[in-house]
């Protein structure tokens, strides 16, 4: 059965290795929350993004409007507005991650062998 989903947003994990002050390499996650495009929508962007029409920062800006499990150095929790996101985008690879992640939640769930 298929269940038509026409919310305007999704959750979708983004996981990343940054390192810290000592150099050694840490897993972290979070979950972004992606808007939801038509498939002419996308059609667009994947085409502006190719011809490079769009950077890494625009289509971040895009596709990102929310997460869960951002957190500041004191562990509080960092509510998404537009500035903090700009703050978490400039942190590499932050946004390389995003738009992968993005990239990722349209092919759907890796087949298993």
């Amino acid at each position: 059965m298929f269940k038509l989903d026409l919310s305007k947003t999704y959750t979708y994990p983004v996981t990343m290795e940054v390192k810290d002050a000592d150099g050694k390499t840490k897993k972290h996650s979070f979950k972004a929350k992606f808007n939801r495009y038509k498939q002419n929508e996308l059609d667009d962007i994947i085409e502006k993004s190719k011809d490079k029409e769009l950077n890494d920062q625009q289509l971040a800006e895009m596709v990102l409007v929310g997460w869960e499990g951002i957190q500041d150095e004191d562990g509080n929790d960092i509510e998404f507005n537009e500035d903090s996101r700009d703050v978490v985008l400039d942190v590499f690879p932050v946004r390389p991650s995003i738009i992968s992640a993005f990239f990722e939640s349209l092919q759907g769930a890796k087949r298993k062998n």
